[in-house]
């Protein structure tokens, strides 16, 4: 429950998620924190692959949602929205932002 508590500060809301079980809930979202969807997205806008880029921010952002990652869909929004205008340096400076946040979750977890 503690750890539930900390997610908070980092905008997870476990309350807000679709999980019902806190184990399976830490479980999943270790394992999307520690996926290696944030560097394939991250290769995707510096190489301009920008279809990919955008299927692979709408998935991951879909994924956010679901596990109640409230504070990060501005973060994602903003992303997707550099993407569909192919400005690489925006892109790329809002995932400077999401891969602190997720360095800090990773020492957490």
């Amino acid at each position: 429950m503690e750890l539930i508590n900390q997610l908070k500060t980092y905008g997870i809301d476990f309350t807000s998620s679709v999980y019902e079980d806190e184990v399976t809930y830490i479980a999943d979202l270790k394992q999307f924190i520690h996926s290696y969807e944030f560097l394939q997205l991250g290769q995707a806008i510096k190489r301009k692959q920008w279809q990919a880029a955008s299927m692979k921010v709408q998935k991951m952002s879909a994924k956010a949602k679901n596990m109640g990652m409230t504070g990060w869909e501005h973060l994602f929004t903003g992303m997707r929205q550099n993407i569909n205008r192919k400005n690489e340096s925006e892109a790329l400076q809002i995932m400077s932002v999401v891969t602190a946040k997720r360095v800090k979750l990773m020492e957490l977890l």
